[in-house]
C-alpha cells in the first residue's frame, strides 16, 4: 500500500478510535511474513470486533498562519454490514525562503579552478487532498469481506530567482540571473479487497487479498538564464509525465497448534509498470550547444522510459512457546524479482555512470535476481513485566521511481539532476539485542544492534562537461556497517502528566572505491523525540512535542538535518464529543535552515566542495476544532482492507 507508510502513519492511527484498538505492536525485527524491505520496522494494529449498530460522524479542522487542514469521517453500520468514509484537504499559505550556494573545484595542488556563488529567494505553495471508503460485510460467523478505496493528491508550485557569479581561473567573471517556475501535480489511488475465512479453532485464518493502485505525476518547469553584460539569454522548458500501476495478490494462512504456538505460510505477487515521458526544449539551441547541454547528447533530454518490475514471494514462519518462558519466531522468505526496462529512442543507453566507464548503446535492461531472507527471534520472559530478546533479520531495499527516473532536470548553467535506472537493490543484515519492561505507569525498552547495508543506494554528485558542471545522481555507493543503540520510555506521573521519549544513536562507516577513487567516511548520528501531556483539570490540557534528526550521511558528506518543536493548549468539551485548542510550531525560530555540505574527487585529482544553505518559513500558529456526532464509541469497520507493499525505498529530502 502506498497510503500506509512512514509519512502518514500518524494520520492512519488518528482515523481509528482509541476504544477500537486492542493493541499496537511495534515490530523492530519483522519476520518472514512481511515484505523483506529495508531498515524500518513494522507497525501492526490489532482492533477489537464489536457488534455493528449505529452511526457517527466527526469533523476536524486546523486553521493557521502557515497550514490549514480540514477533514471529516462518517461511519454507519447495521447488523453484518459496515461502511466508513473520510476525506481531507490541506492548504498551505505561500511560503517564502532563500538560498545561498558555494560550489568550488580545485586541481590536484589545491588551486581553485572554478567557483560558483549563488544567492536567491523563492516562494512556494502546497495543496493536498485525500479520501477513503471502507466497506465490511460478514457473510456468517466464519466468512467476511472487506474493501477499501483510497485517493490522494497534491499540487506543488514554486517560483524562484537567483543571482549567480561564475568564475573560471584566469578568466573574466561570468554573471547571470536564473528565474525558474515549477508546478508538480501528483495523484494516486488504490483499491483493496480482502476475503477472510476463519474457523472454529481460535486464531486459525485464511486470507485472500487483492490490490490495484495507480499513480500519475505531471511535472513542469520553466527556467530562464539571462547573462549580465552579454546579449545572451536562454530559456529551458522541461515536462515530465509519469504514469504507472501496481497490481498485488496475496494469500496468507495461519494455523495455531499446541499452547500459544502457530505457523504461517503465504505467497505474494507484485506487478509494477511505470512509464516516464519527458522532454526538454532549449530555446536558443541550433544543432546543440556544449554549455547548455552539459557536454551530453541532446537526445538524452527527451525520451520515454518504460520500467517494469515483478516480485514473486513465498514465506513460511513458526512461532513457538518453549519451557522456562522462552519463545522463538523462526521463518524464511524467498523473493524472485525480474526487471525489464527500455527507452523509446534507440540512441539512448543504460549506463551506471558511477560504476561503468563505457555506456551500453541500444540495449534494454532485462535482469532478475533471487533473495532468500531468513529471520530468527529468540525471547526470554524474565517475569510478568520484563522480556529479553535477540534477533537476526535480513532485508531488501529496491529503489523507487524517484531514484530511477532518468529525466534530466536543469537547475542552472552549471548543475543538473537525474535518476539512475541501472541501480541495484540494496540488502541489509541486522543483529539486535533488546530488553523491554512494562510496569504500571512505566514502559521502557533498550535495544543494541549491528547493521550491515550492502550496496547502499545514496545520492552522489560528480563533475561532468570537462569539470565545468555538476551532476547529482544515485548510485550503489558501497557497504555501510553500523553499530546502534535505541531507547524508548513512557511514564505517567500522578495520573495527570504523561511523558514519552525516544533516542536512537548509530554510526555511519563507509569505505568504498568509485571510479578509481578511494572514499572513506565515518560519523556518529542520532535522532530523538520527546512529548509531554499535562491534564490541568476540567478538560484543559497542555501538550508539547519535540523531534530532532542529525544530518543524514552519505559517503560524500552531510545532507540536511531536521528538527521541530511544538506547544499546544486544548479544552475537551464536557460531553466528550470534541475539543478546541491552539498550537504553535517553532515559536523560537521563524525560519528553519537546511544545510548540505559535500565534497568529491575525480580520478585525475580534481576535487570539489558543494555547500548549500536553504532557509524556509516554518513558524506557525494554529487554531484547532474537533467534534463528533452520533454514537461516540462506535466503529463499523471490524477490519480494514489493507495490503502493504513496503519493499521500495521512499526516503527523500522533504521539508
Amino acid at each position: 500500500s502506498s497510503f500506509l507508510n512512514k509519512d502518514n502513519i500518524s494520520d492512519v492511527l488518528q482515523t481509528i478510535p482509541a476504544e477500537q484498538i486492542k493493541s499496537i505492536e511495534v515490530i523492530t525485527s519483522p519476520g518472514a511474513k512481511y515484505d523483506a524491505e529495508g531498515g524500518a520496522g513494522i507497525i501492526n494494529i490489532v482492533t477489537n470486533q464489536k457488534i455493528i449498530e449505529g452511526f457517527n460522524a466527526s469533523i476536524n479542522t486546523s486553521t493557521g498562519t502557515r497550514v490549514n487542514r480540514s477533514s471529516f469521517n462518517l461511519n454507519a453500520g447495521k447488523n453484518r454490514f459496515g461502511i466508513s468514509a473520510s476525506g481531507g484537504a490541506r492548504y498551505g499559505w505561500p511560503r517564502d525562503g532563500n538560498t545561498s550556494v558555494l560550489n568550488t573545484t580545485f586541481n590536484d595542488t589545491g588551486t581553485i579552478l572554478t567557483s560558483q556563488v549563488k544567492n536567491g529567494d523563492f516562494v512556494g505553495n502546497w495543496i493536498g487532498f485525500s479520501g477513503s471508503l471502507d466497506l465490511y460485510y460478514d457473510f456468517n460467523m466464519y466468512n467476511s469481506l472487506t474493501a477499501n478505496f483510497n485517493i490522494g493528491g497534491s499540487n506543488k508550485s514554486n517560483e524562484g530567482r537567483e543571482n549567480v557569479l561564475y568564475t573560471v581561473y584566469d578568466s573574466p567573471v561570468l554573471q547571470y540571473e536564473v528565474a525558474d517556475t515549477s508546478l508538480n501535480k501528483d495523484t494516486e489511488y488504490e483499491y483493496t479487497v480482502n476475503y477472510i475465512k476463519t474457523f472454529e479453532e481460535e486464531g486459525r485464518e485464511l486470507m485472500f487479498r487483492f490490490q490495484y493502485g495507480k499513480h500519475v505525476h505531471n511535472d513542469k518547469k520553466d527556467l530562464t538564464q539571462r547573462f549580465i553584460h552579454l546579449e545572451d539569454s536562454d530559456f529551458i522548458n522541461n515536462k515530465h509525465l509519469g504514469k504507472g500501476h501496481e497490481i498485488t495478490g496475496q494469500i496468507d494462512y495461519v494455523h495455531p497448534f499446541g499452547n500459544d504456538n502457530k505457523f504461517e505460510l503465504g505467497v505474494k505477487k507484485i506487478d509494477r509498470k511505470t512509464k516516464m515521458d519527458y522532454a526538454t526544449d532549449f530555446s536558443d539551441l541550433i544543432g546543440g550547444d556544449s554549455d547548455l547541454t552539459f557536454g551530453l547528447d541532446i537526445d538524452l533530454f527527451t525520451d520515454i522510459l518504460k520500467y517494469n518490475q515483478q516480485v514473486s514471494a513465498a514465506y513460511l514462519s513458526t512461532q513457538l512457546t518453549l519451557p522456562n518462558d522462552f519463545g522463538i519466531l523462526l521463518g524464511a522468505r524467498y523473493e524472485y524479482t525480474r526487471i525489464t526496462s527500455s527507452y523509446l529512442d534507440d540512441s539512448q543507453y543504460f549506463n551506471n555512470i558511477l560504476i561503468d566507464s563505457s555506456p551500453l548503446y541500444n540495449m534494454e535492461i532485462n535482469r532478475s535476481y533471487s533473495n532468500l531472507v531468513p529471520s530468527l527471534t529468540v525471547s526470554k520472559k524474565l517475569n510478568m513485566f520484563q522480556t529479553l530478546k535477540v534477533s537476526y533479520t535480513n532485508r531488501i531495499q529496491r529503489p523507487d521511481v524517484h531514484k530511477i527516473n532518468s529525466n534530466i532536470e536543469v537547475t542552472d548553467f552549471n548543475n543538473i539532476d537525474r535518476g539512475n535506472p541501472s541501480l541495484n537493490p540494496s540488502t541489509s543484515h541486522q543483529i539486535e539485542l533488546g530488553y523491554t519492561s512494562f510496569k504500571p505507569g512505566l514502559m521502557t525498552s533498550f535495544f543494541a544492534y549491528y547493521k550491515a547495508q550492502i550496496g547502499l543506494v545514496e545520492s552522489y554528485t560528480f563533475l561532468i562537461n570537462e569539470g565545468n558542471s555538476f551532476e547529482t545522481n544515485y548510485a550503489n555507493t558501497g557497504d555501510n556497517h553500523s553499530l546502534g543503540f535505541n531507547f524508548f520510555g513512557s511514564t505517567t506521573i500522578m495520573k495527570v502528566l504523561n511523558l514519552r521519549g525516544g533516542l536512537d544513536i548509530y554510526s555511519y562507516n563507509m569505505s568504498t572505491n568509485i571510479n578509481s577513487v578511494d572514499l572513506v567516511r565515518k560519523s556518529l548520528n542520532y535522532k530523538y523525540n520527546f512529548s509531554a501531556n499535562l491534564k490541568l483539570g476540567k478538560g484543559y490540557k497542555l501538550e508539547s512535542r519535540a523531534f530532532f534528526r542529525s544530518p543524514r550521511q552519505t559517503v560524500q558528506g552531510e545532507r540536511p538535518s531536521f528538527s521541530m518543536i511544538s506547544f499546544g493548549f486544548k479544552k475537551d468539551f464536557s460531553n466528550k464529543r470534541g475539543s478546541v485548542g491552539i498550537g504553535v510550531i517553532e515559536p523560537f525560530k521563524k525560519y528553519k535552515s537546511f544545510d548540505t555540505s559535500i565534497e568529491g574527487q575525480s580520478a585525475d585529482g580534481t576535487t570539489f566542495e558543494n555547500n548549500r544553505d536553504y532557509q524556509i518559513l516554518f513558524r506557525s500558529i494554529n487554531l484547532k476544532f474537533k467534534y463528533k456526532f452520533g454514537k461516540i464509541d462506535f466503529n463499523p469497520i471490524k477490519k480494514k482492507a489493507i495490503l502493504e507493499n513496503n519493499d521500495t525505498d521512499h526516503e527523500h529530502d522533504e521539508y
